[in-house]
């Protein structure tokens, strides 16, 4: 169940990346402050990790550990504490937070199993 959690939040992240580099297409800007080929990679980094895990592969729970920690800090706290104009709208500001604190409850609880 986790692991397919897990899945959604990837999806759900690639989502929002890639919706906000479209819309820097169209517009110029990005829908948040975030860039959004560096959430691609970071999205791209949790799928490798969350697929080694998945594998048992020794050691991997650490570098968990550091994505929940960086998708705290970057993905939730700092969405939270940045200024409302630097989003395109609080519709993606407010998605960006909760999209990245499923992640970080969905990460909490792999990393507890």
């Amino acid at each position: 169940m986790i692991f397919a959690l897990q899945i959604l939040y990837i999806v759900l992240g690639v989502g929002a990346n890639v919706l906000s580099l479209l819309h820097r297409q169209r517009t110029g800007k990005t829908l948040t402050p975030v860039n959004p080929r560096d959430g691609l990679l970071t999205m791209a980094v949790y799928a490798l990790c969350m697929a080694l895990m998945h594998h048992n592969i020794p050691g991997i729970g650490v570098a968990m550990l550091l994505l929940l920690l960086a998708i705290s800090y970057k993905g939730v706290y700092l969405h939270i504490r940045a200024n409302a104009n630097e989003y395109a709208t609080a519709g993606s500001r407010w998605s960006a937070i909760a999209i990245n604190s499923f992640g970080v409850v969905i990460t909490a609880a792999a990393l507890a199993i």
